[in-house]
């Protein structure tokens, strides 16, 4: 659950990044990465280490050599279009925090909380709020 919190962190990070760097993503402008001065480098650099948060979080934390090749196609590049660029970051988003909130869900079907301050009410007092889907719950000790 951390890491795929911090995979999302990540990529919102790296949403940023190509967003305020548009001039150097694209089929033409991105191949100025590999010119080691060029700001396009430190933009791929980027987005190789979120490709390797990315890869943990969903593969479970080991990431074998043709992981990291799938990756290469799934996450945005500075050759990509500013569009898809931002497209593939956007549903890896989507992807992670759907996968996110299924296993909250499961576990609350479950009778499991997520929530470190259940285990903190002492007896007596209770405590509200609501689900990532929206339910309220109320718990009392």
């Amino acid at each position: 659950l951390t890491q795929s919190k911090s995979a999302i962190d990540n990529l919102n990070a790296l949403k940023e990044i190509v967003n305020n760097n548009l001039q150097y993503v694209g089929p033409i402008k991105g191949l100025a990465a590999l010119n080691p001065w060029s700001k396009a480098q430190k933009i791929q650099a980027n987005i190789s280490r979120v490709r390797q948060v990315v890869g943990k979080a969903l593969e479970g934390g080991v990431l074998r050599k043709e992981d990291e090749d799938k990756y290469k196609k799934i996450l945005a590049t500075v050759t990509d279009t500013p569009e898809t660029a931002v497209y593939k970051i956007n549903q890896l988003i989507t992807d992670i925090q759907g996968d996110i909130d299924d296993y909250t869900t499961l576990q609350q079907g479950a009778g499991r909380s997520l929530d470190v301050k259940k285990s903190l009410i002492k007896k007596g007092q209770s405590s509200s709020g609501k689900t990532s889907g929206g339910n309220s719950y109320t718990i009392t000790k």
